[in-house]
C-alpha cells in the first residue's frame, strides 16, 4: 500500500521516520503500535513508523485485503464505503484508483 504524506513528521524516537507533507510512503503496512504504520519514505529510502493519521492511504493492486480489514476495524479506514472502493480497485471493478483519507479513532 501506499501513503501520501498530509503533513510533515519528525521522528522523535528511534524506529520512526521524518517526511515532509506531500512525500509518498511506499510498501506500507500495518504496525503492532497502536495508531502508527511501518513505511518507506520514497524519497529517502527510509523505513519506520509513523502516524497513521499524518497520511492519506492509497490501494495499490495486490494489497492484502485482510490488511485494508483490519486498518478499518482499528479506525484507520472511517467506512465500509472506502473498504469496499479498496475491494473494487483491487479487483478491477472500480472505475479508477481511490486515495481515501482515513479518520483516527482514539481509545
Amino acid at each position: 500500500m501506499r501513503a501520501k504524506a498530509l503533513y510533515a513528521c519528525q521522528a522523535e524516537n528511534a524506529g520512526e521516520v521524518s517526511f515532509a507533507a506531500d512525500q509518498v510512503l511506499v510498501n506500507v503496512r500495518y504496525s503492532n503500535e497502536d495508531g502508527w504504520l511501518e513505511g518507506t519514505v520514497q524519497a529517502t529510502g527510509r523505513r519506520g513508523l509513523f502516524p497513521a493519521v499524518y497520511t492519506e492511504l492509497a490501494p495499490e493492486t495486490g494489497d492484502d485485503v485482510a490488511l485494508l480489514r483490519r486498518l478499518q476495524a482499528d479506525g484507520l479506514l472511517s467506512s465500509a464505503a472506502q473498504l469496499e472502493a479498496f475491494r473494487g480497485d483491487l479487483d478491477g471493478s472500480g472505475a479508477s484508483s481511490r486515495d481515501v483519507t482515513h479518520s483516527y479513532k482514539s481509545s
